[in-house]
């Protein structure tokens, strides 16, 4: 026969370990070797639950644990006393339930038959996954929208301004029923945004193209163009702006979502250049590159 191993390696806990880690240790041992939850190494599983619980008894006891402490397994074995635990080949279903009772409050696996109670655990029902397309203005400033629940009742959800693009947003115990008991799952509203406007979102960020001519960067020049909240926004190009410049509007881009404020709009300068100039307006270019100084 093989030697016993020590109560305390097979708990993985240290000679010295009190009470409460002794059964910390035990919990964690018990649910991870549990013959439901082993159902293909079922003989193993249950080998090492005995082993476990025979550790358990001991070092849970005061006296047993003295005793072996002093004197080994030879010292328990002839000083065996107490309720029966899983020591040898007398293993009684009962006497697990009592021992779940004991540090569970309740077997989570309910009654025990042969092992066959994994079944009847509480387990939380299934989330479910519900797309929702909004319109990114409606994004920019929130929106309530009417949503039809599992349960055919009809709630009213506050989607939160500055949402966006594959945001969720969870509903608890909006999902599928439990089983045995156990809670429903949540609803999970994944947003997706229509953009159909000129501007282009990163983050809370926005991005513009404006197109100008090359006669407009040459002098300084005021546009006004329509923001998102349809507010007129009116800005100027600087003389002689680079083409490729990006020209910063602070607190004109997209909703905070998680605080005050907004982003920034940004203006990207894009240069159309003429399809054709005229005989006049080469004239007037060749004497404007003589006027010129780089």
């Amino acid at each position: 026969m093989a030697a016993k191993r020590d109560y305390y390696e097979i708990l993985g806990v240290k000679k010295n370990a009190s009470e409460d880690e002794i059964k910390k240790a035990y919990r964690k041992l018990a649910m991870q070797y549990h013959p439901d939850r082993n159902l293909s190494n079922k003989k193993e599983a249950e080998r090492k639950f005995r082993e476990i619980n025979e550790a358990k008894e001991v070092l849970l006891d005061q006296n047993k644990r003295s005793i072996y402490d002093n004197y080994g397994h030879d010292g328990i074995n002839n000083n065996q006393s107490g309720r029966p635990g899983f020591s040898g080949a007398n293993f009684n279903p009962d006497d697990l339930n009592s021992i779940f009772d004991e540090f569970f409050g309740g077997n989570p696996f309910g009654g025990f038959s042969g092992f066959s109670g994994f079944t009847n655990i509480r387990q939380k029902g299934a989330s479910i996954v519900q797309q929702i397309s909004i319109d990114i203005k409606d994004a920019f400033k929130g929106k309530k929208i009417k949503l039809r629940l599992r349960n055919g009742q009809i709630k009213e959800i506050d989607i939160p301004a500055g949402i966006n693009d594959e945001t969720t947003l969870r509903l608890a115990n909006e999902g599928k029923q439990g089983l045995n008991g156990g809670p429903n799952g949540d609803l999970l509203l994944k947003f997706y945004i229509i953009n159909k406007t000129d501007f282009v979102r990163k983050n809370n960020d926005l991005f513009y193209t404006l197109n100008v001519n090359y006669l407009d960067l040459l002098a300084k020049k005021s546009y006004q163009i329509d923001g998102i909240d349809k507010e007129k926004i009116v800005f100027s190009i600087p003389e002689f702006a680079n083409p490729k410049a990006l020209i910063r509007l602070k607190n004109k881009g997209f909703t905070n979502l998680r605080g005050k404020g907004r982003g920034d709009l940004y203006i990207q300068i894009n240069l159309k250049m003429p399809k054709k100039i005229t005989r006049n307006g080469r004239k007037y270019i060749d004497n404007l590159q003589k006027e010129t100084k780089y």
